[in-house]
């Protein structure tokens, strides 16, 4: 006991705190973790790669987009005006390349005719220029120079021109016919080809009755520009009567006459855009038929 009479309590050695470790006296200082330099480390070489890759890209980029241009600047150097009549590789191409646009589709045939011909007018009329038929540079760059682009056949090819039959070479051929029917049916050939324009009846354009009452008036016969008209002029026939020359009418209020040529075929001028043409008579609803002479 102490003087005192109070009794000392032992003290316990506490176990909740650890003295930190000491280095040569010093206490030691914690470690930064390493995972995130190792993650920063990563991140750098990634971003520099992407980097890389990216510049790569556009260079890769330019470069397709400079030979492009080359390739396209060089065919339009070599491309041809085209216009109606012409045959070749290079008329080809252009109706490859009016096919990648909107529209209905061109036969790839390699020659110029009037389908062709209604195409790059419809191109020229979107972009200002003058509806001529002709496919010349101003065309082709448009063509050559949007990603509508396509390749081949080449432009540089040889182009050769085939003429359209003289038509008075043709007309005169119907002379030789005896009867008034076969005259007109010639006449009417002769026109194949040539367009469609309301209340025309020749020379160079006809309307459906303009076409009929002109092959008539080459067999000697006079009708009026009409279709009820010559229908109320001539003599009614029925079908299984028809022979070549005769007039058939189609539609309700036979707003429509066409010349027969035989095998269940009429000769007409159908509408505005088109042209004068052979087509079945089935083709259309039957009205009725008459016989001018």
């Amino acid at each position: 006991m102490s003087a005192t009479g109070m009794r000392h309590t032992p003290r316990r050695a506490s176990i909740g705190v650890t003295a930190p470790k000491t280095v040569f006296g010093a206490s030691a200082k914690p470690r930064r973790a390493l995972a995130p330099l190792a993650q920063q480390s990563a991140r750098g070489r990634v971003a520099k790669a992407s980097v890389g890759l990216a510049t790569g890209a556009a260079l890769v980029g330019g470069m397709m987009i400079g030979t492009t241009q080359h390739a396209a600047a060089s065919e339009l150097s070599n491309a041809p005006r085209l216009s109606k009549g012409d045959q070749s590789n290079s008329v080809e191409r252009l109706q490859k390349e009016l096919n990648a646009r909107k529209g209905k589709n061109l036969p790839t045939t390699g020659y110029f005719g009037d389908q062709t011909a209604k195409r790059v007018n419809k191109l020229k009329s979107k972009h200002g220029l003058r509806t001529d038929g002709v496919a010349g540079r101003a065309v082709w760059k448009i063509l050559l120079n949007d990603k509508n682009h396509v390749s081949g056949p080449s432009l540089s090819g040889k182009v050769s021109h085939k003429s359209a039959p003289k038509k008075r070479a043709v007309k005169a051929s119907y002379s030789s016919n005896s009867s008034k029917g076969a005259k007109a049916v010639a006449y009417a050939k002769a026109q194949l080809g040539d367009p469609y324009s309301y209340g025309a009846n020749g020379p160079g354009s006809f309307d459906c009755s303009g076409l009929t009452q002109a092959a008539w008036r080459s067999a000697g016969v006079s009708l009026p520009h009409n279709t009820n008209a010559q229908y109320s002029k001539a003599r009614h026939i029925s079908k299984s009567q028809l022979r070549p020359g005769d007039l058939v009418f189609f539609y309700s209020g036979m707003s429509h006459v066409g010349l027969y040529v035989g095998n269940g075929k009429v000769i007409h001028a159908p509408k505005p855009g088109s042209s004068v043409e052979y087509i079945k008579m089935s083709y259309m609803p039957y009205a009725g038929a008459a016989r001018p002479a």
